[in-house]
């Protein structure tokens, strides 16, 4: 829900920001999606802080890596 407001989380959906589609972060960053942890972790601007514990990171982690096919 928070995410979608901004990217595009799957193909039917639409983005209200210029932030990237899961779909292209996830081919960027597979496998293990380091970079999508560190934003996570410590979100940069205009991503905000949702103080997210580490279980639901790695469930985000584990989502992109399924969309990359990893």
């Amino acid at each position: 829900m928070w995410c979608s407001s901004c990217h595009v989380v799957d193909s039917e959906g639409t983005a209200k920001d210029v932030a990237p589609p899961f779909s292209d972060i996830a081919a960027r960053s597979a496998p293990g999606q380091l970079e999508a942890r560190a934003f996570l972790v410590a979100p940069h601007p205009p991503m905000p802080n949702f103080d997210l514990a580490r279980e639901q990171i790695d469930d985000i982690v584990a989502y992109l890596n399924s969309l990359a096919g990893h």
